[in-house]
């Protein structure tokens, strides 16, 4: 039981960092499109790049997570730290840095993907915290108060996970 549950707390450790976000925006995305577009396009405008990150320290592994789509890395140095060390040696990464890439086709059917790369000592990133306004005229928007309430970590347990099924049940 005890495998379970930190196996459980590690999948949506490394789960929670991916609460991301983005939208079109109208004026860009009713364009007319052109065989040859190298035009580069920002969705990023509304907010500031995230940038907080955390240690997870489950077992004998200790790997940084981010906000910003990237992981096991600071931006300069590979954290990915299996065994992990004692406080004041040196750690050795085994992965130097890792990302989340989603893809999917639109209503018009064309791919959109965002793939964090090395972006972060550039600045350039394709997430950010927030979730996105649900209806009205600025469906799909996202505001730069709403990013930054959200540019942080949430810790759970396993126990607020049982309570929390049977009251998502009630709610269907």
């Amino acid at each position: 039981m005890r495998n379970l549950k930190t196996w459980l707390l590690s999948i949506i450790g490394l789960g929670m960092f991916t609460v991301a976000s983005a939208h079109i925006n109208p004026e860009l995305h009713d364009r007319p499109s052109s065989d040859n577009n190298n035009e580069e396009i920002s969705y990023r405008e509304n907010c500031d790049n995230a940038i907080s990150q955390i240690d997870q320290a489950i077992n004998n592994v200790r790997a940084r997570l981010t906000t910003g789509g990237d992981v096991w890395w600071d931006g300069d140095d590979g954290l990915y730290v299996v065994p992990k060390v004692a406080p004041g040696e040196p750690p050795v990464s085994s992965i130097f840095a890792g990302a989340v890439w989603l893809g999917g086709l639109d209503d018009g059917g064309n791919l959109k993907v965002a793939a964090q790369t090395y972006g972060r000592n550039q600045g350039n990133f394709d997430y950010w915290p927030g979730p996105l306004i649900p209806d009205g005229d600025d469906q799909g928007e996202i505001v730069k108060e709403t990013c930054a309430q959200w540019d942080s970590f949430f810790s759970l347990t396993a126990l607020y996970i049982v309570k929390h099924k049977p009251l998502f049940e009630q709610s269907k």
